[in-house]
């Protein structure tokens, strides 16, 4: 049997990149935002055009013994966070001779295992690449005020954990929990050495209120001590770790002594910082527009060569201070 003569692509063009840009950006971007590891970890509102207030009421004071009086010995407190969702923008610039006369009018979709033409998988990769910029270094790094110079452009999107942790300790806000330098400990069985991450883990849990402590707890970790974590509970316990996947397929470490009500979990976002963030559900927040960064994907024709772009719309906040604990490490 002959074997049929490959597909070729005698360029790329623009009516079509933008015929395609117009018909799956939506798709692709809200399932690339639903896939985002931000997603699986924070609450995340997809409409704010410009940024969002989130209330709290604090209700103060104790009962007292009945003498017959009426005494104001209570107190109601309002007070916000606001989630500011700053834009940024993604370029890419295509020279369509290099797909002259090229195999490559499809390419393989290896999340989905199929086939898609070729513009479909540029998009594709090009949202996808702008998206996870946000995952890598924008959820934490993220600091407007950084020297261009000196940092990746995508930390200057808007600020991220690291900076709002270091402005609310600043501000008295948020007095970070002192842990020592993680250790995994050394050796196996009756010949190891203790390491001490799995105390500082515990140590962030204990901070939180003991009402708290009732409520589901996710401390987040970087991959790293995700993995000294478990090394030191193998080398303690001579057993596993209790690992377990949420219902979004993210893992986690079950932490001994919580009734169940703590979990550690890897955030590749942290990079390879030592920093445990210790939170509620929905202590942090996660704000974009997805209205608008769908109708800002154009592709404009630059001399010879053409250039896809892209709003990227992204804020990230503390909503409840009181729902945080972090450690000293950064």
């Amino acid at each position: 049997m002959a074997v049929p003569a490959p597909n070729l692509n005698t360029t790329l063009d623009k009516s079509k990149l933008s015929a395609v840009a117009a018909k799956y950006s939506p798709d692709i971007i809200q399932q690339r935002i639903k896939t985002a590891e931000f997603n699986q970890h924070f609450l995340v509102d997809r409409d704010i055009s410009n940024s969002r207030r989130y209330p709290k009421v604090v209700v103060d004071g104790k009962i007292r013994p009945y003498d017959g009086q009426v005494k104001a010995n209570g107190s109601v407190t309002l007070s916000d966070r606001e989630l500011v969702v700053k834009v940024g923008s993604k370029e890419m610039n295509i020279d369509p001779e290099f797909f002259r006369y090229t195999w490559a009018s499809e390419m393989e979709n290896l999340t989905e295992g199929n086939r898609i033409p070729l513009e479909v998988y540029i998009l594709k990769q090009f949202i996808d690449k702008a998206l996870a910029d946000l995952d890598d270094e924008t959820v934490y790094l993220g600091d407007i005020a950084a020297n261009p110079a000196s940092t990746s452009s995508a930390i200057l999107v808007c600020d991220g954990l690291n900076k709002i942790f270091a402005d609310l300790t600043t501000s008295g806000i948020l007095v970070p929990i002192s842990t020592p330098a993680h250790t995994e400990g050394t050796g196996w069985n009756d010949g190891f050495t203790d390491g001490n991450v799995i105390d500082n883990v515990k140590k962030v849990w204990k901070g939180f209120t003991p009402t708290l402590r009732k409520e589901q707890i996710t401390i987040f970790c970087s991959y790293d001590v995700y993995e000294m974590y478990g090394n030191n509970y193998r080398r303690r316990h001579n057993k596993e770790a209790k690992y377990d996947k949420t219902i979004l397929d993210a893992e986690f470490i079950t932490i001994d002594g919580t009734r169940g009500k703590a979990r550690l979990m890897p955030a590749s976002w942290l990079g390879t910082s030592s920093r445990l963030i210790g939170t509620v559900n929905g202590a942090i927040r996660v704000g974009t527009d997805v209205p608008n960064m769908i109708s800002s994907i154009k592709v404009q024709e630059v001399g010879y060569n053409f250039v896809f772009l892209m709003k990227v719309a992204f804020g990230i906040q503390v909503i409840d201070t009181d729902g945080l604990r972090i450690n000293t490490l950064a």
